[in-house]
């Protein structure tokens, strides 16, 4: 019975054992935003890096998505609809938000992506791939990521999601202190 219910938590949150029997660690389930964590100050907890950027993500102009309806594993394009205006005027926000600087560079990799080296008939490279990932750390950019399995060149921001924005925000507030 212990091992049945190990396997259907695992799907939802993480599991680690403990000398005192097991630890589960909620923060990796895909709930709304505390939305009273929007307004947290620095040092910022994980889960008011995601209040705050669920927060900016629903006031965009052209978004139909309230804050409580975003969530961590939700695709920027395909699943919230952001198109290239709002993408520029999210990453506005996110940098008055959080007081950092987000450079064209760490969030498109044009020069990558153009190289003959690291693209081969319009597919990514493995090298490519490792390439992609030194350059962005904050992405889940493995083979086996949603990227990974495709890597279809011109696809790269389509696979962008909420999660990765918290992470690269987080990791900017990081370098900043």
């Amino acid at each position: 019975m212990l091992n049945l219910l190990r396997k259907w938590i695992s799907g939802f949150v993480q599991l680690r054992p403990t000398v005192s029997g097991w630890v589960v660690t909620t923060y990796e389930l895909d709930l709304p935003p505390d939305e009273t964590l929007a307004a947290a100050q620095p040092p910022y907890s994980r889960a008011a890096v995601y209040a705050i950027v669920a927060k900016q993500l629903a006031e965009c102009q052209c978004l139909d998505h309230g804050p409580s309806e975003v969530r961590r594993s939700q695709t920027l394009v395909d699943d919230l609809d952001v198109e290239e205006i709002d993408f520029l005027d999210l990453v506005h926000r996110l940098e008055h938000a959080f007081k950092i600087e987000i450079l064209r560079e760490e969030l498109h990799a044009q020069d990558i992506l153009r190289d003959d080296h690291y693209v081969k008939e319009g597919r990514v490279t493995i090298e490519g791939l490792a390439r992609l990932q030194s350059r962005m750390p904050w992405r889940n950019l493995s083979p086996t990521s949603s990227f990974g399995k495709n890597r279809e060149a011109g696809s790269l921001d389509r696979f962008l999601i909420v999660e990765d924005l918290c992470k690269l925000a987080a990791s900017k507030v990081a370098m900043a202190a």
